[in-house]
């Protein structure tokens, strides 16, 4: 499976999407998870990047 490593204070973590995650995260953001990105010249709200965190450490 893929995964990104995340290290937060001394512990390591395993982030990755599956599709029901990221359907879950459509729903919470209201739009593609993948938009939320735009087009590089803004960057996402704490807000959606805790979501984005948050399913993926589940």
């Amino acid at each position: 499976m893929l995964y990104v490593d995340f290290t937060a204070g001394n512990k390591d973590y395993k982030l990755r999407l599956s599709t029901r995650q990221i359907v879950s995260l459509e729903k919470q953001l209201g739009c593609n998870p993948l938009s939320i990105f735009g087009d590089g010249d803004t960057i996402p709200t704490i807000t959606t990047m805790v979501y984005v965190l948050y399913a993926s450490l589940q």
